[in-house]
């Protein structure tokens, strides 16, 4: 019996080393899948090189160029036409342009983020939205025939036909950057999505010149109703491009919405956070709490979910600051113009349009990206010195505040002087500095909050940038409003407001701490992988502890009957 119980023993033991060999048998595979992964992944690098770039891709390069200078054609025009058209004073006008601005860059985080990603997908959306972009043309141009509004010129047209195209930028200005990612194989291979997001902006910025020069060409030797056909004739085309790449597009499945989940962790936060004050904590809430107000979430919602929403606040407290900084730029294309319409245009025998100020701030910008690459940045790479994001928006803030300081001095001279005796170029060098603070703030604002925003919110972070830049223009709206002071005065408002918050500012990236990078590099089907991987485990600890329960009982059944049979058989045998 001895000898069973230590072969039961054995048995037992076995199957714990044969347990843990397996074990490592599966880690060594899975080091051997990773290097293989990691492996095809160079691989991949390798061959971005000689890549090219997906077929759908020029269609949507079409759409974008098309869009943009239709779209920056109407704003280019839009203070004049509301001026000089329809009788507006500066202030009216101005307000109303900002509020148009304003309406078009908030709508992307809701309708992008919501409809398209979570309700209809990106194809069936953008093309709903360019049906309104439509509408609103159609209505603008009405706008300009007497026919329609009348020789006392109602606004009703204008006012609808703004409105409508502001729903309608908003509604596809995040979506076709998403697609452009969409077209690509893998994911991993991030310098050809480099290279397909550097050629998009270049195309933005070739067609925003294009149209900053035509338009008011149009508008000044022909008319404002010729201007906004040639504007919707652009968007006509940029339809018809984007309806051409139909079937060559890589349509990814509607998946639930990112944005809607935040929504409802940051509300059922504060909802647990009020009941944690008044003394009616949620008993499981409170379990998850670990300092942060949004912890008590994970009764609810999937812990990565709630970590990347952190994350995600993180970045909007950064980007807090820029809501006033956005003013400045925003600023500069109304009450600039206004600033060189009182200004000497004259040059040689042709009068330079006061809205062509655009123009040039699109060309100073274009040729301000090389200036701080080659004399700024390639400079400190060379001698060591990290110029990371964080310190080129701060840089960024102070050099638009200089250009504002320059603005003040030129507004100042222009009002002790002769009306029209005052050069137009007297503005180029203050137009330089705001173009220089640009390349400053746009572009690693949006490199940083790629960079620390988790993998599955970017689009949702990428977004709050616009969101910035429309209550940037609400908040010019509140001040031209509130103020009525005169022209420098506003100026030093605006430089005084951005003053402090880029103070602010300086302090909160002092004390910000990058993320860890398994959320920001993290996948949605990690977490399901991990699942059915402890499955799979818990399903092997089962198994096998059967096994070993099966082997007792079996042992156990083999030594009763032995017994048994011992006891049984000898009486028998005596009372023969």
């Amino acid at each position: 019996m001895e000898d069973s119980k230590t072969q039961d023993i054995d048995i037992i033991n076995n199957s714990n080393n044969n347990n843990f060999n397996d074990d490592n048998v599966f880690n060594q595979s899975s080091k051997n899948d990773t290097i293989d992964m990691e492996e095809e992944a160079v691989g991949a690098d390798i061959k971005v090189e000689t890549v090219k770039f997906p077929s759908a891709l020029k269609y949507l390069y079409a759409f974008e160029a098309f869009e943009r200078y239709a779209y920056f054609g109407i704003r280019t025009i839009m203070m004049l036409y509301m001026i000089k058209f329809y009788g507006f004073s500066d202030h009216l006008a101005t307000t109303i342009n900002h509020v148009f601005q304003g309406i078009g860059y908030f709508l992307p985080v809701i309708l992008g983020g919501c409809i398209a990603d979570g309700k209809l997908g990106r194809y069936k959306t953008h093309l709903i939205f360019c049906l309104v972009y439509c509408i609103g043309f159609i209505f603008l141009i009405l706008s300009t025939t007497t026919m329609i509004v009348g020789h006392s010129k109602s606004r009703w047209a204008l006012y609808v036909g703004l409105l409508f195209i502001a729903f309608g930028s908003g509604g596809v200005k995040p979506i076709i950057p998403t697609m452009m990612g969409d077209q690509v194989e893998k994911k991993d291979k991030s310098r050809m999505v480099d290279k397909i997001y550097s050629l998009f902006f270049f195309i933005i910025s070739v067609a925003v010149l294009a149209t900053t020069i035509t338009a008011p060409l149009i508008r000044s030797s022909v008319s404002y109703q010729v201007a906004f056909a040639m504007c919707f004739s652009s968007f006509f085309l940029a339809i018809a491009s984007f309806m051409s790449g139909s079937n060559q597009f890589k349509k990814r499945q509607v998946t639930n919405s990112v944005l809607l989940t935040s929504i409802g962790i940051i509300g059922n936060g504060i909802s647990e956070s009020i009941k944690y004050l008044v003394g009616r904590p949620s008993s499981l809430g409170h379990i998850n709490y670990q300092g942060h107000w949004l912890d008590r979430t994970k009764a609810k919602y999937q812990e990565n979910d709630v970590e990347s929403v952190k994350l995600c606040l993180n970045v909007f407290t950064i980007f807090i600051p820029f809501i006033f900084q956005r003013a400045l730029p925003e600023l500069s294309n109304t009450r600039w113009i206004l600033q060189a319409e009182s200004m000497n245009r004259q040059f040689g025998n042709h009068l330079i349009s006061s809205d062509h100020i655009q123009a040039i701030s699109c060309f100073l910008f274009l040729i301000s990206i090389p200036f701080c690459e080659y004399l700024i940045d390639r400079p400190l790479k060379r001698r060591g010195i990290k110029f990371n994001p964080l310190k080129k928006m701060g840089v960024g803030i102070f050099i638009s505040i200089l250009a504002y300081i320059m603005c003040i001095i030129l507004q100042l001279y222009i009002d002790k002087r002769p009306p029209y005796s005052v050069s137009f170029f007297l503005q180029v060098p203050q137009l330089f500095v705001l173009s220089l603070s640009e390349v400053f703030i746009s572009i690693p604002a949006l490199q940083f909050a790629y960079e620390n925003s988790p993998a599955t919110h970017k689009s949702v972070v990428m977004s709050a940038w616009l969101v910035c830049i429309s209550l940037g223009n609400m908040f010019i709206v509140v001040v031209i409003q509130l103020s009525h002071l005169k022209q420098w005065l506003e100026y030093l408002d605006f430089v005084i407001i951005t003053l402090v918050f880029g103070i602010i500012f300086i302090i909160l990236a002092y004390r910000f701490k990058p993320p860890n990078s398994t959320l920001t590099h993290y996948k949605p089907n990690q977490t399901k992988n991990n699942n059915n991987k402890e499955k799979e485990k818990e399903k092997e600890n089962e198994n096998y502890q059967v096994k070993k329960d099966k082997v007792v009982i079996d042992q156990q059944t083999q030594i009763d009957m032995e017994m048994e049979m011992n006891t049984t058989t000898i009486p028998l045998y005596d009372d023969q």
